[in-house]
């Protein structure tokens, strides 16, 4: 299990974050490679636990399902971590569309959409399969 006793803390009832990047399947390559720099950019706190990361999906999966996307996932639980990560991908994200988001008690339909951030352009989302419930 991973010590979170040195972990910032998020206001307002904020659990974690998610960062969303999508993947243009006919040109996958940037996107992976701005992946991989996330890695080794943050690769102490992946260490730590203070961040994950996802394998990328190439294709559909829960509401991202815009066709010729693919998409893959950090997500934060420190807020010092954050921050520096909201920096980086804002200075080095190009051209991809990224998606960000708090996982708070509201839910994910208002953590994904009313509580959400867009860097780039934004991708349309199935809402319908967010849970319209609390996170539990």
């Amino acid at each position: 299990m991973t010590d979170t006793r040195d972990r910032a803390p998020f206001p307002y009832g904020i659990k974690s974050f998610d960062f969303h990047t999508y993947i243009p399947l006919a040109d996958p390559a940037p996107a992976l490679r701005f992946r991989d720099a996330v890695c080794s950019e943050f690769q102490d706190a992946l260490r730590s636990g203070a961040a994950n990361a996802y394998e990328p999906h190439m294709g559909s999966i829960g509401p991202h399902v815009e066709a010729g996307l693919g998409m893959f996932e950090f997500d934060v639980c420190d807020a010092d971590v954050f921050t520096r990560m909201l920096h980086f991908f804002q200075l080095n994200h190009g051209p991809l569309s990224v998606l960000i988001h708090p996982r708070t008690e509201r839910g994910e339909l208002w953590d994904h959409t009313e509580g959400a951030l867009w860097l780039g352009a934004q991708v349309a989302l199935d809402l319908g399969a967010l849970a319209d419930e609390a996170h539990l």
